[in-house]
Parts: structure tokens; C-alpha cells; sequence
């Protein structure tokens, strides 16, 4: 009885929201559109750092920074670019290009640690050929089988390792 009436009520249910996301979605992508792209860095007297895409108050100072996440490299918000020659990115600073490739390699490594635990995982279980049959019908486990573990637990080790260095080097790059 309850799965029928479901089926009544259902359809009306989904067109609804449907029509009101498209509106929403619509309405918003204006907004979006009329921002100027600028991101202000605001440092307050405590030394806590703020971002913000309003200007700053009259007597408060700040500090342009480029918006990463509404810009196309052509600098302006949405990837068009008044300027043909701006159409390519400024060359990155020698500080940014450390930045990134610490970034880089902390990924690397993040997904080298990810893979090795991921192995460590999959090989819990005991492969053919770790086994020794008893004498009363039961087995346990061989020296094989300890030693493919105890391979794995180093390579995760070494990777946690990895992780750590490319996270320091990382931080210091910032």
C-alpha cells in the first residue's frame, strides 16, 4: 500500500525543486558574474590573517592578493582577458615555483603512503605457499609469510617518512 502511493506523490515532489535549483542557479551566476575578481588580505592587530572580497574600511590597510579560484591565468575573473598579450600567465617566481613543487611532491608522496597501505591491507591475508601443514591436520603460518609482511610494514614506514619530509619542506616553502 505505502510503495503506491509513493509513486503518486513522487513525481510532483521532483519537478519542484528541479524548477526552484535552475532559479536559484540562475539568480546566483549573476552575482558571480559582477564580482571584480579582487581578493583583499586583511592583518589584524593580533597577527590573524583574513581574506575577503570587500575592500577594506577607510584607515584600514590591505593588501591585494590574486583570486586563485575565480580567475583563469588570463587574470581576469572567467578566463576572458581584455589584453591579448596578458592572454599568457606572468612567468612564476622563484618562490612560487618552490611552492609548487613542494606541493607536488607532498601529493607524491601522500599517494605513495595511500598505495602502501592500501598493499599492507590487501596483503593480510596469507598467499599460497606461507602455510606449513601439523602433524594433527591443522597449519600456521611460515617464515614466508612474516617476512612479506614485515616488507610491507617497512614500505609504509618509509612512505609515513616520505610524507613527513615533503610536508616539512613543504611548510617551509610557504
Amino acid at each position: 500500500m505505502q510503495p503506491q502511493r509513493w509513486k503518486k506523490i513522487l513525481p510532483l515532489r521532483t519537478k519542484a525543486p528541479a524548477w526552484l535549483c535552475a532559479l536559484l542557479l540562475l539568480s546566483q551566476s549573476g552575482s558571480v558574474l559582477a564580482q571584480d575578481g579582487k581578493v583583499y588580505r586583511y592583518r589584524s592587530p593580533d597577527g590573524k590573517i583574513t581574506y575577503s572580497n570587500r575592500p577594506p574600511a577607510p584607515g584600514e590597510q590591505a593588501e591585494v592578493v590574486p583570486d586563485r579560484l575565480n580567475s583563469a591565468p588570463g587574470g581576469s575573473p572567467g578566463g576572458a582577458s581584455s589584453n591579448p598579450s596578458a592572454a599568457t600567465p606572468a612567468p612564476a617566481t622563484a618562490a612560487t615555483a618552490r611552492r609548487d613543487a613542494a606541493e607536488r611532491a607532498l601529493r607524491a608522496a601522500e599517494q605513495a603512503l595511500v598505495q602502501a597501505q592500501q598493499a599492507l591491507a590487501a596483503g593480510a591475508e596469507p598467499q599460497d605457499g606461507e602455510r606449513v601443514g601439523g602433524k594433527s591436520g591443522r597449519s600456521r603460518l611460515n617464515s614466508d609469510f612474516f617476512d612479506r609482511q614485515g616488507q610491507l610494514e617497512s614500505a609504509v614506514r618509509e612512505a609515513q617518512t616520505r610524507v613527513d619530509q615533503a610536508r616539512r619542506q613543504y611548510n617551509e616553502a610557504r
